[in-house]
């Protein structure tokens, strides 16, 4: 449902701003990556829910940066700068802090729960870089073909996968929650497609290297945030030195 409302925002964006729903092959096959990549993050993040490594699929998400930022160098030939070295290194040392916030348990894990966990950090990794490809391969196209087809590709995809996940629960009982759901749906549906055009649209202004391990360290400071205003969890040692970090390495990235 989160999908589709992103696919109707993307659909009046493209409308209303009248640019053509078409565009190259290569930018079909790279939405169609990055709708691929971003169902298996969803669906591994529901198979944490039922394992011991739920805690850590925020580390492995939040590291998946690795992935983006070094393509950034390999694939698209971004240069490193002494800032953007310190800026980089700035960040990993955020993220550790951050997440030592945030897993403050964790259970023994199995060998399963690391193959999810490696997973979760490749699905997350391949979508990021699939922003840059788009906007690197296809350059003249709108970032909104490449979010609102993202999103295409996904909902594709869930609706054929969606049946091999049982809700346990009658149509009834499964419609009234959705029902109470719907308001915190639409909230998330708007949140998700604007996170990811602004991110998508922000690697025409910043370098791979930066962009991907600052978005991360800025997520984590953000739920931080977020956990302190609407559930009252006051920020800890760890918690403050991440986010004094971060804005370190936003700082130097200008540079």
């Amino acid at each position: 449902m989160r999908n589709l409302i992103c696919i109707i925002i993307g659909v009046v964006i493209v409308s209303a701003s009248k640019m053509s729903f078409s565009m190259p092959a290569q930018g079909w096959w790279i939405c169609f990556a990055s709708g691929i990549s971003m169902s298996l993050n969803y669906i591994v993040w529901l198979l944490c829910l039922k394992t011991d490594a739920y805690m850590l699929a925020t580390t492995a998400s939040s590291s998946s940066f690795i992935i983006a930022a070094l393509s950034g160098v390999l694939i698209f030939g971004e240069k490193i700068s002494v800032f953007k070295a310190i800026a980089f290194a700035l960040i990993i040392l955020a993220v550790y802090f951050m997440v030592c916030y945030q897993t403050k348990t964790c259970c023994r894990l199995k060998l399963h729960d690391f193959v999810i966990l490696l997973l979760v950090f490749l699905s997350a990794g391949t979508n990021s870089l699939c922003q840059k490809l788009f906007t690197f391969c296809v350059p003249g196209y709108s970032v909104n073909l490449f979010t609102l087809y993202t999103f295409v590709f996904s909902c594709g995809i869930l609706l054929v996968i969606r049946p091999f996940f049982r809700c346990g629960e009658n149509a009834k009982m499964h419609a009234v929650k959705f029902a109470k759901l719907l308001p915190i749906i639409l909230y998330m549906g708007v949140a998700l497609y604007g996170a990811t055009f602004f991110l998508s649209e922000a690697t025409h202004h910043l370098d791979t290297l930066v962009i991907y391990p600052l978005n991360s360290a800025l997520t984590l400071v953000g739920g931080v945030v977020m956990a302190w205003i609407c559930f009252g969890e006051k920020p800890s040692r760890d918690s403050i030195i991440g986010t004094v970090l971060s804005l370190g390495a936003l700082i130097l990235s200008r540079f």
